[in-house]
């Protein structure tokens, strides 16, 4: 009865706050309550053979939510918000996926999950495979994929290790365009507003600023004095919007948007 109780607790306190998942080289995954700081829930020794946890991502349904997660080798595996073990998804012959995380597209949702052997896609919540997006022989490193809707189609971003930007027909699954990014350095997270502006950092120590109807690059910040690591969108109360860019300069920056 004690560990049905604690259980419940959970459940019920995840209902109610804010919630931050991470992930970690010791191969396990924590929840934290965002508002008190405090760990709420611990998944550990994920993958049977110590392999880093590389990234996860939260799917709410409901009142419910699972938890999904990439590790350098072996399967996508799934947990429900008690922690307990739900299935592996995806192939074992991917070696290495850094990047999972969703998009929705007509109250349908995706998973998307990026590799060295493309982004594999998976259909939510039937877990089955729905594309992946891969130009040839590809593998290099594709370390982030978003869904947005540009002049009425569904097209898929996908960055990586290349120093180019491809776009992707997410409903036909074909490559549209790729915008050369200027930069022989990996890209490294992305941005963007309006489903048109798209902020990306690199190894170059720039933020680059791409126009997504128009295929071209048309600001550059230089701000930080190492690799730009990640850019997030965040409100203030009165809902304007800002940037946060965050780098190995262990410098944080907060950028307005005009």
């Amino acid at each position: 009865m004690i560990i049905i109780f604690i259980l419940l607790n959970i459940i019920l306190m995840i209902n109610m706050i804010d919630i931050i998942l991470s992930t970690s080289r010791n191969n396990d995954i924590k929840l934290w309550n965002y508002n008190e700081g405090i760990n709420i829930l611990t998944i550990s020794k994920i993958y049977d053979n110590n392999s880093n946890v590389c990234s996860g991502c939260i799917i709410f349904d409901k009142n419910n939510f699972n938890i999904f997660c990439t590790g350098c080798q072996n399967y996508i595996k799934i947990y429900n918000q008690t922690g307990e073990f739900i299935k592996n998804i995806g192939n074992n012959d991917v070696y290495y996926r850094y990047y999972i995380d969703s998009s929705e597209i007509e109250d349908k949702k995706y998973i998307l999950v990026g590799s060295n052997k493309g982004i594999q896609t998976f259909n939510y919540p039937e877990l089955n495979e729905y594309y992946t997006f891969i130009e040839g022989n590809d593998t290099q490193y594709h370390n982030e994929a978003k869904i947005i809707k540009i002049n009425n189609n569904y097209n898929l971003i996908d960055t990586g290790l290349f120093n180019y930007i491809k776009i992707w027909d997410f409903i036909n699954k074909n490559l549209i365009t790729k915008i050369n990014s200027n930069t022989a350095s990996e890209l490294r997270g992305y941005m963007i507003i309006n489903n048109r502006y798209l902020f990306i950092g690199s190894e170059d120590k720039q933020i680059k600023e791409f126009d997504l109807e128009k295929k071209i690059i048309i600001k550059y910040i230089n701000k930080h004095t190492s690799i730009v690591i990640g850019i997030k969108a965040i409100k203030d109360k009165n809902g304007n919007e800002f940037i946060v860019s965050y780098g190995y300069d262990k410098n944080i920056y907060l950028w307005g948007f005009n």
